[in-house]
């Protein structure tokens, strides 16, 4: 049934609610957009990385290593609370389909 579901839909059908709707406080969310993975990240008002853009403000991995820019419309698109109760199921299903 999901299969005929679009990607907003799908987002929407588990909780994750649109990027524009994301915390710009540093607090730590997860992130995804279609075709990808879930990560933990914040949004870090000063950070930059000069491969994808010059200005200030990016989603900055839990270490630091791993940016995503928002620029050209690359960025998340969708994001959901660290607590939320779908995290642990969805990692879960992602870890099992890359270990078949």
């Amino acid at each position: 049934m999901t299969a005929d579901l679009s990607y907003e839909e799908r987002c929407a059908s588990v909780g994750f609610r649109t990027i524009d709707s994301a915390p710009r406080d540093g607090t730590a969310i997860i992130v995804t957009a279609e075709d990808e993975p879930l990560y933990e990240m914040s949004w870090n008002q000063f950070g930059s990385n000069d491969l994808v853009q010059a200005e200030r403000g990016i989603w900055w991995g839990k270490d630091g290593a791993f940016t995503w820019s928002e620029k050209h419309g690359h960025g998340p698109t969708h994001w959901a609370p660290l607590n939320h109760p779908m995290i642990a199921i969805l990692k879960a299903k992602a870890q099992g389909e890359g270990n078949g």
